[in-house]
């Protein structure tokens, strides 16, 4: 199962997880929620594959639906506790931008 990002062109302004076999399934799931969000048509809804999957398998998908191989959408995924944007990985609640900042980790 691959994980994919659905949004309609600008993924800040709203965007859910999908965890799906392929993208044209991600993009058939996600289409009537970010349609509900944004009144767009479904050839504007957009999808991205990450392509590091493994905490968002592990953290955000509904088990059950993983377990049995059911694709499915999340539509409010955890976010970062700074930014409030969700990402492929939170540490300690904080994307890793946001805990760069926060422990001095950035060295530009």
């Amino acid at each position: 199962m691959n994980a994919y990002i659905a949004h309609d062109g600008e993924p800040v302004d709203g965007a859910c997880l999908v965890f799906a076999s392929t993208a044209k399934e991600a993009k058939r799931l996600a289409a009537p929620v970010v349609q509900d969000w944004s009144n767009c048509e479904y050839i504007d809804v957009r999808v991205g594959r990450f392509r590091n999957p493994a905490w968002l398998l592990e953290n955000v998908a509904d088990k059950e639906k993983l377990a049995k191989g059911e694709p499915h959408v999340i539509e409010s995924p955890p976010t970062c506790n700074a930014c409030n944007l969700w990402h492929d990985e939170l540490f300690d609640g904080y994307c890793e931008s946001c805990a760069d900042e926060r422990t001095g980790g950035n060295d530009g």
